[in-house]
């Protein structure tokens, strides 16, 4: 038996997987940078917008860290959703 995935988390996996993936097709070491994720409104809003170049370039390096940990976590958690069940745990679901 599977377990049971909400059709919306098993999305958000899926397109943060691919995502991920097509920003790692087009370099071989990600290279996001905040402009690329957040709009000039947001930037302002946030006071982004007023960093140094090296606070920006500090950011940046973040961003990228962080995305790929995300992206890890969404590549593991992908295949534990999609693991079967074994015997006792689908009996403890009935």
């Amino acid at each position: 038996m599977w377990r049971r995935v909400s059709t919306r988390s098993t999305f958000v996996v899926v397109v943060v997987f691919l995502v991920a993936a097509q920003l790692l097709a087009q370099s071989p070491i990600l290279q996001l940078k905040i402009d690329q994720v957040m709009s000039q409104r947001e930037m302002q809003d946030t006071g982004v917008s007023t960093l140094t170049p090296a606070q920006r370039r500090a950011l940046d390096e973040w961003l990228n860290r962080y995305t790929i940990r995300v992206m890890k976590t969404a590549r593991t958690q992908s295949q534990t959703f999609l693991r079967p069940l074994s015997e006792e745990q689908a009996a403890r679901q009935r």
